[in-house]
């Protein structure tokens, strides 16, 4: 879920810095994190708050490198 919330993380940032329209992305975004979710706590392989977790923790870094553009 990580992966899954640094892509919508990505695409939040780059929103902020270009004002570009991204809604169609977004919501391609969410539905395929959605789904990832969905699949990863039907096969008990983590649990509600890892899942949670992962998703904010990606959007949360990969939102404040892009926007801030904090190159590593």
């Amino acid at each position: 879920m990580l992966a899954q919330g640094g892509v919508f993380g990505t695409l939040m940032g780059l929103h902020a810095i270009h004002r570009s329209d991204v809604n169609i992305f977004v919501m391609g975004s969410v539905v395929m994190a959605g789904l990832t979710a969905y699949s990863r706590l039907k096969l008990d392989a983590h649990t509600h708050g890892q899942v949670y977790a992962g998703f904010c923790l990606g959007v949360i870094i990969n939102w404040f490198i892009i926007s801030y553009r904090i190159m590593i």
